[in-house]
């Protein structure tokens, strides 16, 4: 089962209702594009990652993620959830904080497949990746940082 929901300005208590429908009708591919989630709405994503639903793949494309606090905890719920194998976050501005950088690059321990396109990681955020992939990071299967 697949939930797409684009271009819609979601606040915290609609994640909260969408991780809880999400649960219940066994979503195992969640769109959360172009919503511009803001750091609650991260927060309650976290929540119901937490839950270990049947998710496996994650698109969060064109959301900014500016708060370094819930990049962490958004990927220790990316990292720890069971099945998720794909993570999305493409032109999500996560080159202009490379501790935001390293949070969500740290996935890579967590999935198989993640697609970081158009965040303007630049030499420093190059760095970064090639830090956590020194790690050997075993499940990630495919990268991409176009």
């Amino acid at each position: 089962n697949k939930m797409r929901i684009k271009r819609v300005q979601l606040v915290s208590n609609v994640v909260d209702l969408l991780g809880n429908t999400c649960s219940a009708k066994n979503i195992a591919h969640l769109v959360l594009a172009k919503n511009r989630l803001d750091c609650q709405g991260y927060l309650s994503l976290s929540k119901f990652l937490e839950k270990k639903s049947p998710l496996k793949t994650l698109e969060l494309e064109e959301n900014p993620i500016d708060d370094v606090a819930c990049a962490q905890r958004l990927s220790k719920a990316i990292i720890a959830h069971p099945s998720l194998d794909k993570l999305v976050i493409e032109n999500c501005g996560l080159g202009s904080n490379m501790q935001i950088l390293s949070a969500i690059a740290s996935t890579m321990n967590g999935v198989s497949v993640l697609y970081l396109n158009w965040n303007d990681i630049g030499n420093d955020g190059a760095a970064v990746i090639g830090n956590v992939l020194s790690t050997n990071p075993a499940s990630l299967k495919t990268l991409r940082l176009n």
